[in-house]
């Protein structure tokens, strides 16, 4: 069974996964992925630095996140064209770990739907917690402004919950979204 785990920024999807690990699923995490993906030499990061300039690579040679990010989020158009390039080859990287794993896997995808990986998910799964929550979650991680606007570039709860076979809110505690997670594994039968 492959769980397709998704989630706005700051809803826990990391903490989510130590516990679906510590519970005996496998687990992967597409933000990991993204940077073994965009590793010098790799396919994904001279794409990059083909559509998007030098000006993404860093003075050691490896993918200078920041500047991509200013390029790309700042424009819609730019973004789209960053996760064409990266979907792709994210979602093969996946592929090939959910054929090599034995047993339940969940694949922390943030943009699941987006990616069109949803699609070959037997279950999907949102986390959502309010707004509130989420920012103070991610304090120190980005401005306001700068979390509003990568916020911006995705799906909303209200679009997650629609489309989400499963919704969990994580507005507690680590141990209450560990019993929630505990549940669905249950209620699922992983």
């Amino acid at each position: 069974m492959v769980i397709g785990l998704c989630g706005r920024m700051g809803t826990g999807k990391s903490e989510a996964l130590r516990i679906f690990s510590s519970l005996g699923l496998n687990v992967i995490d597409c933000d990991d992925v993204s940077r073994l993906v965009c590793l010098p030499d790799e396919q994904c990061f001279e794409e990059l630095v083909s559509v998007f300039g030098t000006g993404i690579v860093a003075e050691d040679g490896s993918l200078n996140r920041s500047a991509l990010a200013k390029i790309c989020f700042t424009s819609a158009e730019y973004t789209k064209i960053l996760n064409e390039i990266t979907h792709k080859h994210i979602l093969n990287y996946v592929r090939r770990w959910i054929k090599q794993s034995k047993g339940n896997c969940v694949v922390a995808a943030p943009l699941l739907f987006e990616s069109g990986f949803d699609k070959e998910c037997d279950i999907t799964l949102a986390l959502t917690a309010p707004f509130k929550i989420l920012l103070e979650r991610m304090n120190g991680r980005f401005t306001e402004k700068d979390f509003r606007d990568r916020l911006s570039r995705q799906y909303g709860d209200d679009f997650l919950k629609a489309n989400c076979d499963y919704v969990i809110e994580n507005s507690g505690t680590v141990k209450e979204l560990s019993q929630k997670i505990t549940l669905f594994i249950q209620c699922v039968g992983a």
